[in-house]
Parts: structure tokens; sequence; C-alpha cells
């Protein structure tokens, strides 16, 4: 599934894939124009050292490599409480009433290799009157949709800077311990 450039492989599937694409994925036929709005969503998410570190009996769970910060997701003592909510508002310009999934994806400013360069993390199907707009919230999990595997086949969350990406929308969001 991963593009290897030494052979000119551009990869399988849209977290992937770095050649030339007709459709972006999740791009869908609609009778109406939407753009969306970014309403709310944390621009830093802050492990505490102790909730990664001391807790787990384990060996310590942070790793550099390459310059880059990972925190394996296993170790980190409540994922739960990493937990946020995107808010998006999704104005419908045409002159039909629609319907359609909004699709918050994230990626990490680092290129890392193996890493996905993006990751669908929520979606959510929401009805728009023509001419007017909605809210959708969006939750995310940051141990389950924003890691990924790393070459050991463990699930790391990678530290720094993301991007949170709904159509042409962008937010930055900073993940530190």
């Amino acid at each position: 599934m991963r593009a290897d450039p030494s052979r000119g492989y551009p990869g399988r599937t849209y977290r992937f894939y770095t050649g030339d694409v007709v459709y972006g994925f999740g791009y869908g036929l609609s009778y109406s124009k939407y753009s969306y709005s970014i309403l709310s969503a944390p621009k830093k998410i802050t492990m505490s050292r102790s909730s990664v570190l001391d807790i787990i009996s384990r060996k310590p769970s942070y790793i550099r490599r390459d310059g880059l910060d990972f925190v394996k997701t296993e170790d980190i003592a409540s994922c739960e409480a990493l937990a946020f909510s995107v808010h998006v508002a999704v104005s419908n310009h045409g002159s039909m009433d629609g319907s359609h999934a909004v699709l918050l994806f994230a990626r990490s400013k680092s290129s890392v290799p193996g890493f996905p360069i993006k990751q669908l993390v929520g979606f959510e199907r929401v009805h728009t009157a023509a001419g007017s707009a909605s809210n959708v919230e969006i939750s995310v999990d940051p141990c389950k949709h924003m890691s990924a595997a790393n070459p050991e086949g463990k699930r790391v969350l990678l530290l720094g800077d993301h991007v949170l990406t709904v159509g042409d929308e962008e937010f930055e969001l900073f993940i530190e311990l």
C-alpha cells in the first residue's frame, strides 16, 4: 500500500498514493455547492509526562527517531483524555437542498516515511437546505484516528505539528508531551 519511489510505485489508497488523481478520496457529485469553515478545534493537545512515563511500569515509550518524537499509544495512560471535538459549519451555496458527508482528515506536517500522507479521522452526514448553513460536530480520538503503525508494527502517535482538513479548510494542531 505504501509508495516506493525507488520502483516508481505511487502506492495505493488515498492514505499513501503519491501519483496524480482524477478525483480525490471522498469526492462526490452533488446538485449543490458546499463550503466549510472549522468553527472550533483545539490548537494544542498536551499530554503530561506522568500520563505516559510514570504510570507505565514497562520501559519508557517516548521515542525519538530521525529527529521526530513518538509515543506508543499502548503506553498512554488515558487516551480518552486526549479526545476532542471539531465543530464545522457547512454552507450550501446552491439552489437545491442537499445531503452529503463531511470528511475530516488529519496529516502530520512532518513527512515520515511509512506514515500516511493523510488519513480520515471522522465524518458526519449532514442535510443542509439551499442557501443556508448547518453545524456538524466530529469527535476525534488521537490514539485511534491520528496514530499509525511504526516499522515494528506498534501504533504510535507522532508528536508535533498536525493539520486537520475539511474540504479546502485547514486548521493546525500541535501535540506535545
